[in-house]
């Protein structure tokens, strides 16, 4: 069972609960979901995210309704301050889908990762918190325009309120280069965007 508070927003109860609520508010889409598909999406113990569930439709958050034999979960679009619940997990919890929805569409892009103590935090990794966002870009060098990938970290470092710091990598370094930078990211916990669009999803780009 998940009791401590999450790094990222320590106000909250514990990890998951705040994990639950940034998937169901990040969401372009109000979408209806299961006990057990956030269990496997959230990749929580089913028990955890009913306890959770429950917890939140008790205070007016979200709400359920059975669909067959099924009861699936969605945010109540009526709760008075959802706009602002949805602005301060925009800032906290939105990294990954901001980014994700930034970078869509790259030509020549491989593969886009959170790394440093951002992700750190994220993953529930205790510590101090994180002051910006790493952004490890990994693509094609003859296709891949480093040059939008730096303006896609200004504009998310303006939306997110926190600078972004992006590394643009070729395929060939990110798979054979062992330089102590690149390894040391290798080691640490590491967030893929392709896990983050609406939810988790395929790749990115």
């Amino acid at each position: 069972m998940q009791t401590k508070a999450p790094p990222l927003l320590p106000l909250f109860r514990s990890r998951s609960l705040a994990l639950l609520l940034a998937h169901l508010l990040l969401r372009e889409e109000e979408s209806l979901e299961s006990v057990s598909q956030l269990a496997l999406k959230l990749e929580l113990a089913p028990s955890t995210v009913q306890r959770d569930v429950e917890l939140l439709e008790q205070t007016g958050i979200i709400r359920s309704k059975r669909a067959g034999r099924t009861r699936v979960v969605s945010v109540d679009l009526d709760y008075p301050a959802l706009r602002e619940l949805r602005a301060l997990f925009e800032k906290v919890y939105g990294p990954p889908q901001i980014l994700f929805e930034l970078l869509s569409g790259q030509a020549g892009l491989s593969e886009a990762i959170i790394f440093g103590s951002w992700a750190a935090r994220y993953k529930g990794e205790a510590g101090p918190p994180p002051g910006d966002i790493d952004l490890l870009v990994i693509g094609e060098d003859e296709t891949l325009d480093a040059d939008r990938v730096y303006e896609v970290a200004r504009v998310a470092s303006e939306r997110l309120g926190r600078e972004v710091n992006a590394t643009v990598l070729s395929e060939n370094e990110w798979r054979n280069d062992h330089t102590g930078f690149l390894d040391t990211i290798r080691e640490r916990p590491l967030l893929r965007l392709s896990e983050f669009s609406s939810g988790p999803c395929g790749r990115v780009g």
